[in-house]
Parts: C-alpha cells; sequence; structure tokens
C-alpha cells in the first residue's frame, strides 16, 4: 500500500473527518523523489480533530511528529521510516511562533523540527530550488540555530546540518541529556542520496551560496 493510502485509510477511521485529499506536487505528478506527502483535511469539527490528530496517526509508526510552529494555518508534521515528510493540513487561522527557547524539555522538539525542515530543504534543493532554500536557511537559522548558539548562519545544506550537530552536541553536554539518533539517520540517509541522484543541483548549490558570515552581536 502506498503513502497516500496509507495515510488515507488511518485519518478516514475517524468519524469528525470528511475526507482526506492528496495535494501538492505528488498529486500533480511533478514530485522529485523526496517530495513530501501534502493532504488536506475536511472536517466541520476542528477541535475535535485536532486534539484528536497525534494519537490518530500512531498506526503510521511516525518517527517525528509535531504541530508546525511556522504555519500560517494548522498544519500536523509527521516523518515516516524512508523518510517520507508528510504534512497534514487541517486549515484554519494559526499564529506563527517564535524561536525556540532550548531546555532539556524542549531540545528533543527541537531535533524533530530540525531534521522535518532539512527533509523539506532536500526536497527543494532536489527541484532546483535554490532562492527557496537560502530563503528557508536564513529562517532555519533565526529559529533553530541562533537558539543553540550558532553565530553563523549557514552557507547551505550541509553547513546548517555541521552547525547543528556541533551545537546540538554542546547543548546534551549542558542540558543532560541525550535525544534520539533516529530522525537524524533517516534524513542523512536522504542527503546522501541527493547528492548520488542530483550532483549538478548540489553541486550548483555549493557554488551559489555565499559564505557565511557572523551574526552581528
Amino acid at each position: 500500500m502506498n503513502t497516500a493510502r496509507r495515510v488515507q485509510r488511518v485519518l478516514l477511521e475517524h468519524p469528525a473527518i470528511e475526507a482526506v485529499q492528496l495535494v501538492g506536487s505528488r498529486a500533480r505528478g511533478e514530485p522529485t523523489p523526496f517530495s513530501d506527502w501534502d493532504f488536506e483535511i475536511a472536517t466541520d469539527r476542528f477541535d475535535v480533530v485536532a486534539e484528536v490528530l497525534p494519537a490518530l496517526v500512531r498506526p503510521l509508526r511516525p518517527i517525528a511528529q509535531q504541530w508546525d510552529r511556522l504555519s500560517r494555518h494548522w498544519t500536523y508534521m509527521l516523518v515516516l521510516e524512508g523518510p517520507e515528510k508528510v504534512d497534514l493540513l487541517l486549515g484554519g487561522s494559526h499564529r506563527i511562533e517564535g524561536p525556540w527557547t532550548v531546555s532539556s524539555e524542549t531540545l528533543p522538539g527541537i531535533d524533530d523540527h530540525f531534521w522535518d525542515w532539512i527533509l523539506w530543504l532536500l526536497s527543494k534543493e532536489a527541484a532546483g530550488r535554490q532562492q527557496v532554500v537560502g530563503v528557508q536557511l536564513e529562517q532555519l537559522f533565526e529559529h533553530i540555530l541562533r537558539p543553540m548558539s550558532v553565530t553563523q548562519r549557514p552557507a547551505n545544506i550541509d553547513g546548517a546540518m555541521e552547525s547543528y550537530l556541533e551545537a546540538r552536541a554542546t547543548q546534551e553536554r549542558i542540558l543532560h541529556v541525550r535525544v534520539s539518533r533516529t530522525l537524524q539517520d533517516e534524513v542523512q540517509k536522504s542527503s546522501s542520496d541527493v547528492k548520488e541522484r542530483h550532483p549538478l543541483a548540489r553541486a550548483r548549490a555549493m557554488a551559489t551560496s555565499d559564505p557565511a558570515s557572523p551574526v552581528e552581536q
């Protein structure tokens, strides 16, 4: 059973969900091998679905799951084994949240958010959308890397991963916690696949990146 059917079958088991529609590049038949799966959820019982959604997706066995902090609409993000990024678009207005605050309680969520974001960036890089990657790397810096005490903006996806891994190791020592490496391993596998399948896109990204510059204090 493919990903679309799996997701639709699981979600449609709940009586408050009327329909689950695949949208985006996969619905248009224009995906890259790394494109995410976007689903619009139709319901007239928003509060009920929003409350049960985290438990409802458990049969999909997500490696990571959380609400999108930066979407203007309520969106529940999953990463499945593969890895495959799945976004469940519930609609409704959502207030964009500020940068993460690092603590022992939030570090696992930060880690999930970072690798979900990197997986999405890899799909854009594979599609040759370097301008989107550049803009998003700036946002990634502001919302995750700078709160983790990273002082240089990443010039490319590889630089973002390198800076994050160093910062995470430091925070784990300070906070006496250790987050799971399962999601990291899955996403880094995709990074290697992008290099192998789309070497020109990756080379172009590296060649056109501006050197990382120190953040003004």
